[in-house]
């Protein structure tokens, strides 16, 4: 409902998302939305109170403060990994939307909608000033929080996750497909890249599984200590 909120009350609004809302309005939007008093219909029926910041800045919080993060710490590594290989473009943008589809359900739908809002936002940046570089410098460490939660090493793996973020925002249509293919028709990449493949999808889970060793090696050895 935030995203639906957004896409017909705030694309215009200069720094949307840069620009946090007062704290005190975004508790209390954030009440009104938890309270089991107010129908999914009249949350975000009340115009004249909530600035789009405000709504912009609940939906951040939303996301920052998911226990475990829309792109899960599971996959933090291989996204990373990824963005980090030299492979050729059309290479990474696969196994990106194969790694996507391992995300649970409702994770993929928030950040596909998440996307979706961030690529009309940009859309309108003459108004905004919100370029697609800027919304993903908000997003990013967001959708990407690694389990170990190293500062320094959050800095050094930034770009690469900007870089992800962005992809993600430019193609969401291609790496995040609804279920019944809609809006498969308006990625650039639908038909410049292959169809997924099981050979491609045979090489991400070999992928996937080195990291789950790691993880399980990991954790026997804290158990040791």
């Amino acid at each position: 409902e935030s995203v639906r909120y957004l896409l017909e009350k705030g694309l215009q609004t200069k720094g949307l998302f840069r620009i946090s809302g007062g704290a005190d309005d975004v508790n209390k939007l954030k009440t009104l939305v938890d309270s089991c008093s107010i129908t999914l219909k009249t949350r975000f029926n009340i115009e004249s109170v909530w600035d789009p910041h405000v709504v912009a800045s609940l939906l951040k919080k939303y996301i920052r403060e998911l226990p475990d993060p829309l792109i899960t710490f599971s996959l933090y590594q291989p996204f990373l990994k990824t963005q980090k290989q030299s492979i050729s473009e059309e290479t990474r943008l696969m196994r990106f939307r194969l790694l996507a589809d391992r995300l649970p359900e409702a994770n993929k739908d928030t950040f596909r909608e998440v996307c979706r809002l961030c690529r009309h936002v940009s859309d309108h940046c003459a108004e905004n000033q919100m370029t697609i570089d800027n919304l993903a410098i908000v997003f990013a460490p967001n959708l990407f929080r690694s389990k170990e939660g190293d500062a320094l090493q959050s800095i050094m793996d930034a770009p690469y996750l900007l870089s992800i973020s962005k992809g993600f925002m430019n193609h969401f249509e291609f790496l995040l497909p609804d279920l019944n293919g809609e809006g498969m028709e308006e990625s650039v990449y639908h038909h410049s890249c292959s169809p997924v493949n099981e050979e491609l999808v045979e090489e991400v889970e070999q992928f996937l599984k080195v990291f789950e060793i790691e993880d399980m090696l990991t954790s026997v050895g804290d158990i040791e200590q």
